[in-house]
Formats: structure tokens, C-alpha cells, sequence
């Protein structure tokens, strides 16, 4: 339609001013905000870590100024050592590791019965030795309200009452999200005890009821020329130099965490690797320090997987491990009719587990290459009956580490066979089998088929379109409503000029709105500035009147100009004739900051938006992509060959799924899935595409 362009030479030097200030909103945005200091604690990301922190602080700050005169109030039940909401309480031993204080349960005063947990116990004793006061620590414990095990995270701080008698101050919370802050603590400490002890420190690194072991979360040692001195978690790989090792997408990351070490003494690094007892990686974040051990320069390190609160899902299975294991007992005895009988046996009690597996063990001479699996029956995904699967028993590290020490052991891995959509994961409890003497006979695995992304993902899809389309039908209703208004006073009139001045006012995104009458003239406008226009032709009558006749809102392709924005018009026409004559009322908007004005915050930088007519990006977080077609444009089909794959599905089908290989902020290879389903402005119709990292 020509009417755009002349009100778009109009409102030029606007047009460029606002670009030029919506460009520095957008990147201002977008700038990553320097790290914090390691010892700073506004660090915590979730406001539970923050509360139980702040909590720990005000009690200690207690006993400091006044001592066990201040234990009555906190046994008290009471604001602010107990916060009936949230559950959390403070909690206070004496050296001894007796309870002088429960902001909940006043009645466990004198028992010492948290002790009997090795990890209790362990970060007890670690605070009193020193040198650090503060320490987070993760153990199981039973939850008040079900009597069930449950995993569990508390901070204790080392405080001194005036009369020199030493407390450890503490509040716990229940399956709390995984925090960098526990992982730099947990490092600094490890890096003093490689290089107070050497290798001596190996063994507590290593224990699995110790502290630097818990969930998927281990200690890692390099030197600075890449050798893998130690690693729990993976042994194999001790010994080993891993410089040129990649990740899952290519990215050379054990050079960058020793390069970040060594350099800035310390820090986090991003990258793809599998969880233990995976094949597939997974995102995941490295801290590392410089240390010493044996006098020689070395790197400190542990990951974290930021993506799901502390062995959350793996709690979910955990109380099916005493039936299990006594499962097992029992199988040992009997032979294979008999055991896939009590298998099934076992699922019909059991309605929560999705599968149960018989695992053969591998023979001690290694003859025995694959390690076969029968399941005795998955639940929903058609495999009904029983069915034997192999697998390399190289690859199953979590059951090699089983088989090793004879104890149970924690799987999760992705089971897309039983899973057409592809996200389903399933989490296992291993349990070995023994004979008679003693010996691993096999495995028995008891299973829980979870879908940790699709519910949360969809949701969050179903936000992000409904926030959009929102937005899209109260422009097109105001609009609307600006019509009807102009309907009895005439398009030409001081009244129509009024509400015109309004609604260019009314949103940051609109250029100008005019009205023109049917004869494709413009009869008003807003701003004024653009006033030397009115009376002109806007365009060819014989598109204002297709406008007029369709008796709907009609949106126009977008112009990509050179000043640097989209802008695109919006066309209503009156719901009646206005002085004997039909006509129009219309605006110039920029349809990208429309979307970003829709867009929740927390998921602006997950997500894009594609016109489904010729795939051009309509929002992107990456700027530099608004204008681009993902279909054609030259970029997309050198850089990012499987989203311009992908785009040819985004744009024929109004929703679905897929999967492309894309970069991060930092230049590293990721891979991300996506959801996206279709909105609606006017005629034309609008991909929303919610996506996230693996």
C-alpha cells in the first residue's frame, strides 16, 4: 500500500530518533551484569537460600550479643526464628552437637540425634576444626509432616556466645534449588584441603556419604597441563590428559575451566557433559580454583547441572529402595520364570513404577560384551509385554559402579523408545542381586518414568502465545474503538484530530495514526508535525478500498527501513459512514516492540517470533535478526543450518516441536529444543517459539 509509504517518509526523523532509543533499551537490557564477589551472599539466586540465610545471620548475631538468654525466645515457636509459611526454623548445638534450640520442635532439646547422620556429623566437626565458620551442607531427613525421607539442605554458622562458649547456628529447607553458592563454598574448601594434605585428601573427596559428594555433584582435579588426576566420579578417565577433550557440541572446555583458573585464579565456565551414568550431555557449569598439591600448581574443581532442584526426582523413587532391596534378597534365590514373575508381581503392588528390570552382571573375564536388560512390563508406552533389550556394558557407568562396590546406585537417563515425544527420562534405583557367597549375581532396577520438561514447557508456551495475542487483540480493539468514535463526527473534523492525538499517545510503538477516506485521501494525522501531508493521496484508492470493503482490521507486510526499524500498518475501517463517506482509521507501529511489550520477562530471551508467510523474524533476543528471513536469508542457511531446517516446519504447521543446533551468549555450540504454536494479529498469522538448552 503506497499511503504507508509517504506517512513513513513523514515521520523519518522521528521514526529514527525512536529506533535509535529503543536500541539502547534492548541492549542496555541485555548486557550480562558483572559476577558478584565469591564471598559476596547476595550471590544466592532463590529468594529460599536468601531468607535462610538471613535467618542464620540474625540468629547468630543473637547469641554473639547476648547469649543462651536469648534461647527462650527462639524455642519460643515464634517470628522470626520460626516462620510458621515457609516451615523453616532455626536450629542451635552446642559443641557437643546437643540441640539447645528447635524454633519448631522445642520438645528435641537435649537430643543429639541429627549427629548420627554421617554428613551432619562431618560438617559439624568441619566448622568447629576451621577455619571457615559458614558452611552449606546436603543430607537426608526425615519431613515432620510424612515421616518420609526427603533430601534436605541447611547453612550452619559458628557463632560465640559473650562467655566464650562456641554455637553452630543453622536452618534447613527441603529439596532447596541447587545454588553456584554452594559449589564455590564446597571448592574453596576442597582447594585447602589439597593443599594442606596432598593426596591424602582423596579420600574424603571421594566419599559418598562425605560432604564434596552429593546428587550428581563431585570433586575434579587437573593439572595445568590437562592430566585428570582425580575424578570419583569418572575413574576411568584419572590419569588421562583431557586438554584436547570437547564437549558434547565441540566446545574445548576443559581448556577453558584450567585457562580461567590459572589466569583469574578462579571462576565459572559453561559447558555440555553427561551426568553420571548418561550418555547424552547435558548444560553444565564448572567452578574451579588454583591450588596446590605436593607443591605443584593444580586446578580444584566441581559442576553443577542448574537445571532441577537437589536429587528432587531421584527422591521421588527413593522410597522404594528398602522394597527393592529386599527384593532382591529374595531373587537371588530362585530362578529366571520364577524371578520375572515376582518382577510383575512387584509392578502391579507398585502402580507409581513404570518398569522394573532384570540385569544380568558381566562376567569377571569381560566375555560377556552387553549387558541384557528384560523388562518385566512399561506402563503407557506399548510395551506390554516382556522385552530384552542390550546395551554395551562399557557405557552403563552408574551399574560398572555398582558392580564395583556391591551397593545400590542412582541412573537417570533419557528413554526415548518408550517416549514418542521424545522427553521422556526415566530414574532407576539399582539394587545388586547377591548369591550365596556373596557375589553380584545382577541388578534389579526399579523405575519411574518422569516428563521434567513437557507440562513445564508448554506452560510456559501457553504464557508466552496467550501474553502476545493479548496484547495483539487490545491493540486491535482500541483501534476499533477509535472508529466508531470517528464514525458520527467525520473523518476531517477537530474532534477526529483529538482522538487521533490520543491514540498516537497511547503506546511507545506507534509512529502515526491518520484517517483516510475513501478516495485513498489523508484527512487527518497525528502528530501534528506530519500535518503538511493531509489532503493528499496516501495511496491507490483501490487498495484503501479493499481495506474499507473487507470489513475487518488488515495488517501490511512490514518495511525494513534504513533507519534501522520495522514498521508496518494497521488498518481499521469504519463500522459506518462517516458524513455520507466511508473511510479508514490507521497506524504505523513497530510490530517488534509490540511483541516485546507482551513478552514476560523471564522468558524475553527464550523465544522468537516468525511471520508464517515468508518466515521473517518478527522478534528475536538476537536484534540482529529482526528483518532476516530464517527461510532464505544467506546467514541462517551457512551459521545455523538445522533452524532453517527447522523453520520450513515452523512456518507450514501452526504448532509443534523440534530440536537445532544453535550458540550461546558466549560463542559456545548448544543445542535447543522448542515448542511454538500460533497467534494471530488480524490477517496475518504470527509463530511463537519458546526454546531452551538441553
Amino acid at each position: 500500500m503506497n499511503w504507508l509509504r509517504v506517512v513513513l517518509w513523514l515521520c523519518l526523523l522521528m521514526a529514527v530518533t525512536a529506533a535509535t532509543m529503543m536500541w539502547f533499551d534492548v541492549t542496555a537490557e541485555a548486557t550480562p551484569q558483572p559476577s558478584r564477589p565469591v564471598n559476596d551472599k547476595s550471590a544466592y539466586a532463590g529468594e529460599r537460600a536468601r531468607q535462610i540465610d538471613a535467618m542464620v545471620a540474625k540468629a547468630a548475631a543473637a547469641i554473639e550479643e547476648q547469649g543462651q538468654a536469648t534461647f527462650v525466645a527462639m524455642n519460643a515457636r515464634q517470628a522470626p526464628w520460626y516462620d510458621a509459611q515457609s516451615g523453616l526454623y532455626v536450629f542451635v548445638r552446642d559443641e557437643s552437637g546437643v540441640l539447645v534450640v528447635n524454633g519448631a520442635f522445642p520438645e528435641k532439646i537435649g537430643q543429639n540425634t541429627g549427629l548420627a547422620n554421617k554428613r551432619s556429623a562431618n560438617s559439624h566437626q568441619r566448622l568447629l576444626d576451621g577455619p571457615q565458620t559458614q558452611l552449606w551442607y546436603h543430607y537426608d531427613w526425615p519431613d515432620p509432616q510424612t515421616g518420609k525421607i526427603r533430601w534436605k539442605s541447611a547453612l550452619l554458622r559458628l557463632t560465640r556466645a559473650p562467655d566464650g562458649k562456641r554455637y553452630v547456628v543453622g536452618v534447613g529447607d527441603f529439596d532447596l534449588p541447587m545454588e553456584r553458592r554452594f559449589v564455590e563454598e564446597l571448592v574453596e574448601e576442597a582447594a585447602r584441603l589439597v593443599a594442606q594434605k596432598g593426596r591424602a585428601a582423596f579420600e574424603l573427596l571421594a566419599d559418598p556419604e562425605g560432604p564434596f559428594r552429593f546428587g550428581d555433584i563431585y570433586v575434579f582435579i587437573d593439572e595445568p597441563s590437562g592430566v585428570e588426576i582425580f575424578n570419583p566420579a569418572f575413574p576411568d578417565i584419572q590419569g588421562k590428559n583431557c586438554v584436547e577433550l570437547k564437549d558434547g557440541f565441540g566446545n574445548y572446555f576443559v581448556r577453558a575451566y584450567i585457562d580461567k583458573a590459572m589466569r583469574q585464579g578462579g571462576g565459572w565456565t559453561r559447558y555440555n557433559w553427561p551426568r553420571p551414568g548418561q550418555v547424552k550431555p547435558s548444560l553444565k557449569y564448572a567452578y574451579t580454583r588454583q591450588s596446590t598439591m605436593d607443591g605443584k600448581p593444580v586446578i580444584v574443581g566441581m559442576g553443577i547441572y542448574l537445571d532441577q532442584p537437589l536429587d528432587q526426582k531421584k527422591r521421588a523413587v527413593q522410597g522404594r529402595a528398602e522394597q527393592l532391596a529386599s527384593l532382591a534378597a529374595r531373587l537371588g534365590k530362585y530362578q529366571q520364570a520364577r524371578i520375572s514373575e515376582m518382577l510383575r508381581g512387584y509392578l502391579i503392588e507398585n502402580p507409581g513404577v513404570h518398569g522394573v528390570a532384570w540385569i544380568s552382571a558381566p562376567q569377571a573375564d569381560g566375555a560377556q560384551p552387553l549387558v541384557d536388560i528384560q523388562l518385566a512390563r512399561v506402563k503407557g508406552y506399548g510395551l506390554t509385554q516382556e522385552s530384552r533389550v542390550d546395551f554395551p556394558f562399557e557405557r552403563l557407568t552408574w551399574l560398572r559402579e555398582a558392580a564395583r562396590s556391591g551397593k545400590p546406585a542412582w541412573t537417570q537417563a533419557r528413554y526415548d523408545q518408550f517416549d514418542p515425544q521424545g522427553d521422556a527420562q526415566i530414574i532407576s534405583y539399582v539394587t545388586p542381586v547377591l548369591d550365596a557367597k556373596g557375589q553380584v549375581k545382577a541388578f534389579i532396577a526399579s523405575d519411574l518414568l518422569v516428563r521434567p520438561d513437557a507440562p513445564v514447557r508448554q506452560a510456559q508456551l501457553d504464557q508466552l502465545a496467550g501474553a502476545i495475542q493479548g496484547k495483539i487483540d487490545e491493540v486491535i480493539d482500541q483501534l476499533r474503538q477509535t472508529a466508531a468514535a470517528i464514525c458520527p463526527v467525520g473523518l476531517g473534523g477537530p474532534t477526529a484530530q483529538a482522538l487521533l492525538d490520543q491514540l498516537y499517545q497511547s503506546r511507545p510503538y506507534f509512529f502515526s495514526t491518520l484517517t483516510v477516506d475513501e478516495d485513498g485521501v489523508l484527512r487527518r494525522v497525528a502528530p501534528e508535525a506530519f500535518a503538511a501531508a493531509v489532503g493528499k493521496m496516501t495511496g491507490d484508492p483501490v487498495s484503501t478500498r479493499a481495506v474499507i470493503t473487507s470489513g475487518k482490521p488488515v495488517l501490511t507486510k512490514p518495511f525494513a527501513t534504513a533507519e534501522g526499524f520495522v514498521a508496518c500498518a494497521l488498518g481499521c475501517p469504519l463500522p459506518c459512514k462517516a458524513n455520507g463517506r466511508d473511510g479508514q482509521v490507521s497506524v504505523t507501529l513497530n510490530p517488534t516492540d509490540l511483541a516485546a511489550e507482551a513478552i514476560p520477562a523471564q522468558l524475553a530471551r527464550n523465544c522468537f517470533i516468525l511471520r508464517a508467510d515468508d518466515g521473517f523474524f518478527v522478534y528475536s533476543d538476537r536484534r540482529e535478526d529482526i528483518h532476516r528471513s530464517v527461510l532464505s536469508d544467506p546467514k541462517f542457511q551457512r551459521l545455523y543450518p538445522e533452524l532453517a531446517k527447522l523453520g520450513q516446519d515452523i512456518v507450514s504447521q501452526p504448532q509443534g516441536r523440534g530440536s537445532y543446533a544453535a550458540s550461546d551468549d558466549d560463542g559456545n555450540a548448544v543445542r535447543r529444543d522448542c515448542l511454538w504454536r500460533t497467534v494471530n494479529f488480524a490477517n496475518q498469522r504470527w509463530r511463537v517459539v519458546l526454546f531452551w538448552a538441553d
